[in-house]
């Protein structure tokens, strides 16, 4: 047999199938691999949606709990903890930080005398809400992102309180 009959009679060499069936076995491995592709897609879809919304919930509960705090300390003084409530009209709307904070928290302060913590908020940390004590001068409560809570009170006790935006965010 001649070394160029063999190369011409590839296709009937039995250890080797012809090239059909080859891509009979390839083309599921291909739709396997692009299946496996999707789905990886969906479940990171699905992992950020839940996280998104696990984030919102933890929001949720911090501001409750802010909310809550600020209740308790206005059932025990009669008033909430701003140093001058006469300088402001009905409704006010504050940023939940320094005095009124460290009032709450049952630190010196003298908007709480007895030092009652009303008020026992996580540290916060990257992408998470709590209280956030970086700048030495202003101690704040925050969201996940960054941003101050602003705390809107019926400062009269009428029961109703307008929807504003602040003025100022910082």
């Amino acid at each position: 047999m001649d070394l160029s009959d063999t190369f011409r009679d590839e296709a009937l060499k039995p250890d080797r199938p012809p090239k059909s069936s080859r891509l009979r076995i390839v083309r599921p491995l291909l739709w396997v691999a692009a299946g496996s592709v999707l789905i990886i897609l969906v479940l990171a879809i699905v992992a950020a949606t839940f996280l998104a919304s696990g984030s919102a919930i933890r929001e949720q509960a911090a501001m409750k709990s802010l909310a809550t705090g600020m209740e308790n300390y206005f059932k025990e003084y009669g008033h909430f903890p701003i140093s001058d409530p006469g300088a402001f009209t009905e409704t006010v709307s504050v940023p939940a930080e320094g005095e009124m904070v460290v009032a709450i928290l049952g630190a010196e302060s003298p908007l709480n005398p007895r030092k009652i913590p009303f008020y026992n908020p996580p540290n916060a940390r990257t992408g998470k809400a709590g209280l956030d004590q970086s700048n030495a001068a202003t101690i704040r409560t925050v969201d996940s992102n960054g941003t101050t809570f602003f705390l809107v009170m019926d400062l009269m006790g009428m029961g109703r309180l307008p929807i504003q935006i602040p003025a100022t965010v910082s």
